[in-house]
């Protein structure tokens, strides 16, 4: 396991604590990894920002669900 790869899957936790849902979805590939979250809305997005850190956030709207992904560092 890469050192990033580590620091995507411990944040991840912490992001699944902050949202309060029972799972997330890890898509491990070579060249990076990404989490999704799907979640109906996003609260207290500065403490989301604070927990991610440098790790990049994206947003996605689907089937009137919102997923959050977080994308493992250096990899786009």
């Amino acid at each position: 396991m890469t050192k990033n790869l580590a620091v995507l899957i411990d944040t991840a936790y912490k992001v699944k604590v902050h949202f309060n849902v029972s799972s997330y979805e890890l898509n491990q590939y070579e060249d990076g990894s990404y989490v999704d979250f799907k979640v109906n809305r996003v609260v207290d997005l500065p403490t989301l920002l604070k927990i991610t850190g440098d790790l990049e956030l994206m947003f996605f709207c689907d089937k009137g669900s919102l997923i959050v992904r977080l994308v493992e560092r250096d990899c786009y």
